[in-house]
């Protein structure tokens, strides 16, 4: 076995490969890809040396087979196929009476068939949207056993009724049975490491098993298999209630039902079985769990929302709640098609006009601080604020479409023969439009088929078309032609301004009645933010008193985008500098460095400040939870009607530094407050929860 392992280890490309896809494999098993998990179930399997052995020749020579026959390396990497070699080498020692030369035998011999299988198995399944789990195992598993059906040992847990004081160890044995080793020990260790990967897994693992054992009390004939199998139950509301579908109450639900209906299958096969000394292993599970999957696949109806990128429970969760946060919100960049304050005349659904499918279009004029859109009486065009004020452009594209030469309308008169007036259409993409109207006659600066930038003057407002006043009208379409449907597309980086604040809006659609501008630009203010490539940065990082150091490098990835590391774990800052804020993609990492505490609650930082601004945030509750309370809350969060917290920000200049400062609030509890200052860069954080202080210093 050591010269196998040795050759194995030489024959792959890299030990980088080896190493993961061995731990990988062992990870997959509770739906995880980290290698902590991996080692933990490792080692949890070596708490029986002999099963711990076969399990890890059935992983090496699985993968060592695979990688032979040309299969997916990437999927080899990931462990989708080692998972189901460690499965086999433990079951051959659980089931079997073997002697030691015999087993190695069987499971060389049934290792090659399991890779065959797998990636039948695959194939067929990937089609219609399915994974394989351990389905292959248990197909290649009920071969080897009808093979050698004299040596198979029918009972593992060797318990047939259930009390109070005997459920915690039953629990705890099938926990160890997902792995194939029914121990109290091993169950433990798989648990740890549940709770390490996923508190939501861990919790749906209880929860599952409690409501079966219920209804095993109620209904005595499932006790024996309950006992004996009841990781089948826990295995199918995990997969279904937090690694397909984001965690929620629904898919909670639908967790709690797959566990039900895996008890009520798995009765069946073991009755079915029974006589062909064949045990069900994890038949039922793959058997609920794929039925269900695919019943419902691609359903996000009633609440059920599948996952895309598989991540784990929290990650999914958490990235959900964001997304959902900004459905619709697409930040394509666009600004407002003019230069200082406009009232929006009229939004979505207007008063008059804006509604059903041209309902996303929006009216935009000047007025005075009195409210009126016009000097004097207002009956002649130039008397109105926003005639002849310039147009710019909402983004980059290609002018597609123009119309110049109709006469402006005299005030409270409409020309409805040209209802579109003088007007602009711009490609800016394959299917997305902006097209901008009443333009004043001669007032379109542009031809056709001209290029022009973001910002670029395109002409001059005017009252052609269906304007009874001069009035600027936009609107965005996903064919490139007068009259076609609006689409909702948002502007980003814009405030909305009344006598005593201006709101930032990062991404959004403005709303009839308010004042709203391009967000300044303030060169000050973006220099004092810094964040520049290569640039590097060390703090003191104090949490509650005990000091750290901490280093900031900031570097480029190979698409491009900007991250800022940090040196405490390694954790990254994903961000991009726009024309007018700099906004914080993602995070990844540990929530204990400094870099944490500054990209908290935030999305963007606009590159303006002033004692008016202020905007709104939504985050997560748990992304400001720390150790065992985190672990707790991200247990039960998708369950609770309140998941998210509101980040309130104001940003302003005093003497010669930026102070950004954040407040958090669950409900109308104020519950943690941070406040980062920027002098040449980023100089100081300090913030607050309850119980803890932090404090970033630049050294």
């Amino acid at each position: 076995m050591i010269q196998f392992l040795q050759k194995s280890f030489n024959k792959f490309s890299k030990p980088e490969f080896f190493l993961e896809s061995t731990l990988h494999s062992y990870s997959q098993i509770l739906f995880s890809d980290s290698k902590i998990v991996g080692l933990i179930v490792l080692t949890a399997s070596f708490f029986n040396p002999e099963a711990g052995i076969n399990g890890l020749l059935g992983c090496l020579l699985v993968n060592h087979f695979a990688y032979h026959l040309g299969f997916d390396q990437s999927e080899l990497k990931a462990g989708l196929y080692g998972l189901n070699g460690v499965l086999l080498g433990i079951a051959v020692n659980l089931y079997s009476d073997f002697p030691l030369l015999r087993s190695l035998f069987i499971i060389v011999l049934f290792s090659l068939l399991l890779v065959l299988v797998i990636s039948a198995s695959s194939k067929y399944l990937k089609v219609r949207f399915l994974p394989s789990m351990s389905l292959p195992f248990v197909l290649v598993s009920w071969m080897m056993i009808l093979s050698e059906s004299s040596v198979f040992r029918k009972e593992v847990l060797n318990i047939d009724y259930i009390t109070l004081e005997n459920i915690p160890n039953i629990f705890f044995k099938n926990v160890g049975h997902i792995l194939f080793s029914p121990t109290e020990n091993v169950g433990i260790a798989i648990m740890i490491a549940l709770l390490y990967y996923s508190p939501i897994l861990a919790f749906i693992t209880v929860v599952s098993f409690a409501l079966c054992t219920t209804f095993a009390l109620i209904f005595p004939e499932y006790i024996t298999f309950l006992i004996n199998n009841g990781f089948n139950v826990i295995l199918s509301a995990v997969a279904l209630g937090g690694v397909f579908y984001v965690p929620n109450l629904w898919s909670l639900s639908i967790a709690l039902i797959a566990s039900l209906l895996t008890l009520l299958v798995g009765q069946v096969l073991q009755t079915f079985f029974t006589p062909y000394h064949v045990p069900v292993l994890a038949a039922p599970f793959n058997f609920t769990a794929l039925l269900m999957l695919f019943a419902l696949k691609k359903e996000s109806t009633g609440g059920l929302y599948p996952v895309t990128l598989f991540k784990s429970p929290e990650e999914n969760f958490t990235n959900f709640l964001k997304e959902k946060a900004n459905v619709s919100k697409g930040d394509y960049g666009f600004n407002f098609p003019f230069i200082g304050e406009w009232f929006v005349s009229q939004g979505s659904n207007g008063k008059h006009t804006h509604k059903g499918i041209h309902q996303w279009a929006f009216d935009f004029v000047v007025r005075d601080k009195k409210g009126s859109f016009y000097r004097g009486g207002g009956q002649k065009l130039e008397e109105h604020y926003c005639y002849k004020m310039p147009v710019i452009s909402p983004g980059e594209g290609v002018v597609v479409s123009m119309e110049s030469s109709i006469k402006d309308n005299a005030v409270s008169s409409t020309n409805l023969a040209f209802n579109w007036g003088n007007n602009i259409i711009i490609k800016h993409s394959p299917y997305l439009f902006s097209e901008i109207s009443h333009f004043t006659q001669g007032g379109v600066q542009v031809t056709f088929n001209q290029i022009v930038k973001k910002g670029q003057n395109l002409g001059a407002v005017g009252s052609s078309g269906c304007a009874p006043y001069p009035h600027l009208h936009i609107q965005f379409q996903a064919v490139g032609m007068l009259g076609n449907p609006t689409i909702p597309i948002h502007f980003s980086d814009y405030l909305i301004k009344d006598d005593r604040s201006e709101t930032f809006v990062s991404v959004g659609l403005p709303e009839e009645g308010q004042t709203v501008l391009n967000l300044p630009v303030d060169l000050m203010t973006k220099a004092a933010l810094g964040f520049e490539l290569d640039q590097k940065m060390k703090f003191d990082f104090f949490v509650n008193g005990k000091k750290k150091e901490e280093v900031w490098q900031i570097d480029m990835d190979s698409l491009g985008i900007l991250y800022i590391e940090s040196s405490l774990h390694k954790e990254k800052l994903f961000f991009f500098k726009g024309d007018r804020s700099m906004t914080l993609l993602r995070y990844e990492g540990k929530k204990k460095s400094g870099l944490y505490l500054f990209s908290l609650g935030l999305e963007k930082i606009p590159f303006y400040a002033s004692d008016h601004l202020h905007w709104q945030t939504r985050l997560p509750y748990g992304d400001i939870l720390q150790g065992v309370r985190s672990r707790f809350w991200e247990s039960v969060q998708p369950y609770l009607p309140s998941k998210s917290l509101t980040g309130k920000h104001a940003f302003k200049k005093l003497d010669q530094k930026w102070i950004l400062r954040s407040l958090l609030y669950s409900h109308q509890t104020h519950i943690a407050d941070r406040t980062i200052v920027f002098e040449d860069g980023l100089t100081e954080i300090t913030a607050r929860t309850k119980g803890n202080n932090f404090h970033l210093r630049r050294s």
